[in-house]
């Protein structure tokens, strides 16, 4: 890095990158975007003593959304690590991060632009392109993971 130059590109997504989000604990990375894409890159796998720039493509890709992804947040049910992803598709979608597997679609009458989580990933917030803030109380699909893992 003494020239400036980047050592280590990320490729994958072929329009704007709406959100990035990092693991600390399973040390991966996700992105998604504009192209309707999610990537997954297990940090770990990126050779890191390198003396030249190298491209690295994802080690998953999900594909559900058919609109720009506008939000994403991570969310732990149990020992599920999942993701939740808002888009211009009026949907929020829940996947299961190691699969790449879409478990659930929320569908709404708005965009979704922003996406959050209670503590304890009992409840889902969802910001529209309209103003409005939709709540979705995650009980029964509590129950339903709860189910799983027994």
């Amino acid at each position: 890095l003494d020239n400036g130059r980047y050592l280590i590109t990320l490729s994958g997504h072929i329009r704007t990158i709406n959100n990035l989000l990092f693991h600390e604990d399973e040390n991966y990375l996700i992105s998604a975007g504009e192209d309707t894409f999610i990537h997954r890159w297990n940090i770990e796998e990126i050779p890191v003593n390198i003396d030249q720039n190298i491209n690295f493509a994802p080690t998953k890709s999900f594909q559900g959304h058919t609109g720009p992804i506008h939000d994403l947040c991570q969310i732990l049910i149990g020992r599920f690590h999942l993701l939740l992803t808002g888009s211009s598709d009026f949907s929020v979608r829940l996947w299961d991060i190691i699969t790449g597997t879409c478990l659930c679609t929320f569908l709404f009458p708005n965009e979704i632009h922003s996406i959050c989580v209670s503590s304890f990933s009992k409840t889902i917030y969802c910001g529209t392109d309209m103003g409005t803030i939709f709540i979705v109380p995650l009980r029964r699909l509590l129950t339903q993971f709860g189910e799983f893992q027994h």
